[in-house]
Parts: structure tokens; C-alpha cells; sequence
């Protein structure tokens, strides 16, 4: 896995531009480095404390998210959801090497307008799904919040089956099957 993300990585070390001697921003391409960097930017820490954090930050998703944070993460998942689902991008591996340019202004991500363009397409189709904009909190996490422990989305599971169960018994559906062997 750090072998993956070594070669993910380096290559796109190469390709970032730091800020100019007058401290004026010039703009990053590709884009995992330049996730990391915007986060960066925007929060003021390292947006990669929140790696494997809730329940959908990180690799994965699922569950409801644990937090204001976490909701942000799931809304961020969506987000690519959705541009790939109106092909916008490729697939999954596209959030990690497509290229794009961004500059940093008074803590804020400025990304051109190509991007801006397609993130308007993204945002229009998330719109009816998200009520109120994500914002991180301006504080770094002093915990990792884990999602669910297995051995509770075990017991999450046996309830829901169980409620399954009761309502197909409740329904006669459950007699019905026995009666049929």
C-alpha cells in the first residue's frame, strides 16, 4: 500500500509549484497532491488527519456520518459520485491523478475556470441532495473517530434482520412459509 502511494505520490511532487520569492500564488497540478495542499490551505493543518476518520473519510463510505466533519467527507464522496456518474470523469483512479490547477488566496482554493465550469455541473446535480454546505471545523481533530466497531455493525445487522423477521411475521408472510415446507 505505501509502495502505491510512493508512486501515486512522487510523480506529482514534480509537478507542483511552490509560491514565488514575492510570495505570490502560482497554481498545482494533479490531483492528490493538490487535495492534500487545498486542505492545507483552506484549514490551516493537514486535511490528511482525517484519514480514516468516521465513517467516511478515508477509503470507503457508508453509515450515517458521526460528525460535521465526517458529513463533509461523505458530501466530498458524493461529489465524485456524482462526476463520475455524469461523466465528468473516467472512474474512481481519476480523483487521484487527474490534473488540475488551483492557487491558494487568503486561505481559499481558487481552482480556473475549466474546473470551475465542471464543479459548477457536480454541484448542480448535488444540489437536491445536500441541504447546507460542508465546512470542516476551523480546529484540527483532537481524536480519531472511528465509524462503527465490527462487532457493532454485526449487532446493527442481526437488529435489522430481526426486524425483518418480525415484520414478515407480523405481515402472515411467516406462516405462510412455514406452512409451505
Amino acid at each position: 500500500m505505501l509502495l502505491i502511494f510512493l508512486v501515486l505520490l512522487l510523480p506529482s511532487l514534480a509537478f507542483t509549484q511552490a509560491p514565488n520569492a514575492k510570495g505570490n500564488p502560482k497554481p498545482h497540478n494533479l490531483s492528490l497532491w493538490n487535495f492534500g495542499r487545498m486542505g492545507k490551505c483552506v484549514l490551516k493543518y493537514n486535511p490528511f488527519i482525517f484519514n480514516h476518520y468516521g465513517c467516511w473519510c478515508g477509503s470507503g463510505g457508508g453509515w450515517d456520518p458521526i460528525d460535521e466533519n465526517d458529513r463533509c467527507c461523505m458530501i466530498h464522496d458524493k461529489c465524485y459520485d456524482a462526476a463520475v456518474e455524469s461523466n465528468i470523469c473516467s472512474g474512481t483512479w481519476w480523483q487521484y491523478v487527474a490534473s488540475y490547477k488551483w492557487k491558494c488566496v487568503d486561505h481559499t482554493a481558487i481552482c480556473e475556470r475549466t474546473e470551475k465550469e465542471s464543479l459548477r455541473l457536480v454541484n448542480n446535480s448535488l444540489q437536491t441532495a445536500l441541504s447546507k454546505p460542508c465546512r470542516l471545523t476551523a480546529q484540527s481533530p483532537s481524536a480519531t473517530f472511528k465509524c462503527h466497531s465490527f462487532a457493532a455493525r454485526i449487532k446493527d445487522d442481526f437488529a435489522a434482520s430481526t426486524h425483518f423477521e418480525e415484520s414478515v411475521h407480523y405481515t402472515g408472510l411467516s406462516n405462510h412459509r412455514h406452512q409451505s415446507r
